[in-house]
C-alpha cells in the first residue's frame, strides 16, 4: 500500500514541481517579448497562469508532506497512518538526508509562495510583469532542480560521479520543466482569443523552448541511462528498464506531436488559417495527457530497484 501512495505522492509533486517553473518561464518569455498584446484575452492569460500557479503551490505542499509521511513510516517499519506522528517525523527529519533537502525545499516553496502572492497582489492585471517575476522563478528552478537529493542519485553513486548524476538529474528535471510545466500556459494561450499573429509569436517561443528542452533532456537522459540502467540487456530484461521503454515510447509520441505544430501548424497560424487555433490547442493537449503518464511512469521509476543493480532476465526467457 505504501508503494502505490509513494508512486502517487511522487508524481503529483514532480509535476506540480514542473509545472510552477514552465508555467513562470514562459510566463515571463510572453510578457518579456510582449507577446501578451493588449487585446481582450490577455487579462484571461495572466489570470489562467496566475490559477495553475496557485494549485501547483497547494499540491506541492500537500504532496511534500505525504511523502515525508511515506518516508518515515518505511523508515520506522509502520503503517502509514502509525508514521503521521511528530517522533517520527522528526526523526526523518533530522537522520535522513531527504530529512534535511526536505526543510531546504519546504523553506522555499514557502518563500516562493510569498513571493508570488506579493507580486499578484500589486499587479493584477499581469503579475509578469512585476519586479518579483525573476526571483519567484528563480525560486522554481531551485525547487526543481533541488527534486534530485529526493531520487535515486543520492544513493547509488559516491564522489565525483555522484555530484555528476545529481548535476544531470536537476538539469533533466529543469528541462522537463520547461516543456511539459508550460503546456497548460500554451493552452490558455491559444484560448485567448488573441490575434493569429500574436499566437504564432507566442507558438514560436514555446518551440524555441521545447528546442533547447529536448536537447537537455536527451543529453541528461543518456548519462542517467548509463548510471542507473547501464546496458542494453538492463533496458529490456528488468522491470525497471521496461518501464523506462514505456516512458521513451510516451516522450517519442510527445515529440512527433511537437513537430506537427511546430513545423505544420505553426506557418498556417501565419497565414491565418482557421483551423490552425483549435488544431494546436488540441496538441497541446495531448502532449499534457502525455507529460501526466510520463510524470507517472517517473513517479514509479523512483520507487523502483534501478535496472543496473538487478540481474537482468535473458532475452529469451521474456517470450
Amino acid at each position: 500500500m505504501t508503494d502505490f501512495a509513494l508512486v502517487v505522492a511522487r508524481a503529483v509533486h514532480i509535476g506540480a514541481a514542473m509545472l510552477l517553473f514552465g508555467e513562470l518561464l514562459f510566463g515571463l518569455a510572453l510578457a518579456r517579448a510582449r507577446i501578451r498584446g493588449s487585446g481582450s484575452g490577455d487579462g484571461g492569460i495572466a489570470a489562467g497562469g496566475h490559477s495553475h500557479i496557485a494549485w501547483a503551490l497547494v499540491f506541492s505542499a500537500v504532496s511534500w508532506v505525504a511523502w515525508l509521511a511515506i518516508v518515515g513510516a518505511r523508515m520506522a517499519g509502520t503503517p502509514l497512518r502509525q508514521a503521521l506522528d511528530v517522533d517520527t517525523m522528526l526523526l526523518v527529519l533530522r537522520e535522513s538526508e531527504f530529512g534535511h533537502w526536505w526543510c531546504v525545499r519546504l523553506a522555499v516553496l514557502v518563500i516562493l509562495g510569498v513571493v508570488w502572492s506579493s507580486s499578484a497582489r500589486r499587479s493584477t492585471s499581469d503579475p509578469w510583469q512585476s519586479r518579483a517575476a525573476v526571483p519567484a522563478l528563480a525560486l522554481a528552478a531551485i525547487y526543481l532542480a533541488t527534486l534530485a537529493f529526493a531520487g535515486h542519485a543520492t544513493a547509488a553513486t559516491q564522489g565525483a560521479s555522484r555530484v555528476m548524476h545529481l548535476a544531470c538529474d536537476a538539469m533533466h528535471a529543469l528541462a522537463a520543466g520547461a516543456w511539459l510545466g508550460a503546456l497548460p500556459a500554451l493552452v490558455v494561450l491559444l484560448r485567448s482569443g488573441q490575434p493569429n499573429a500574436i499566437l504564432a509569436r507566442g507558438t514560436n517561443l514555446f518551440s524555441l523552448l521545447g528546442i533547447a528542452s529536448v536537447s537537455v533532456l536527451v543529453a541528461s537522459g543518456l548519462v542517467n541511462a548509463w548510471f542507473l540502467v547501464g546496458s542494453i540487456s538492463g533496458l529490456f530484461g528488468t522491470p525497471y528498464g521496461q518501464l523506462l521503454v514505456v516512458k521513451l515510447a510516451a516522450f517519442a509520441a510527445m515529440l512527433s506531436i511537437a513537430a506537427v505544430n511546430r513545423w505544420t501548424l505553426t506557418p498556417r497560424l501565419s497565414s491565418d488559417d482557421l483551423m490552425a487555433v483549435p488544431l494546436m490547442r488540441r496538441n497541446a493537449t495531448l502532449e499534457i495527457f502525455g507529460g501526466i503518464l510520463i510524470v507517472i511512469i517517473v513517479g514509479a521509476l523512483g520507487t523502483m530497484v534501478p535496472a543496473a543493480h538487478q540481474s537482468p532476465t535473458p532475452m529469451h526467457h521474456m517470450h
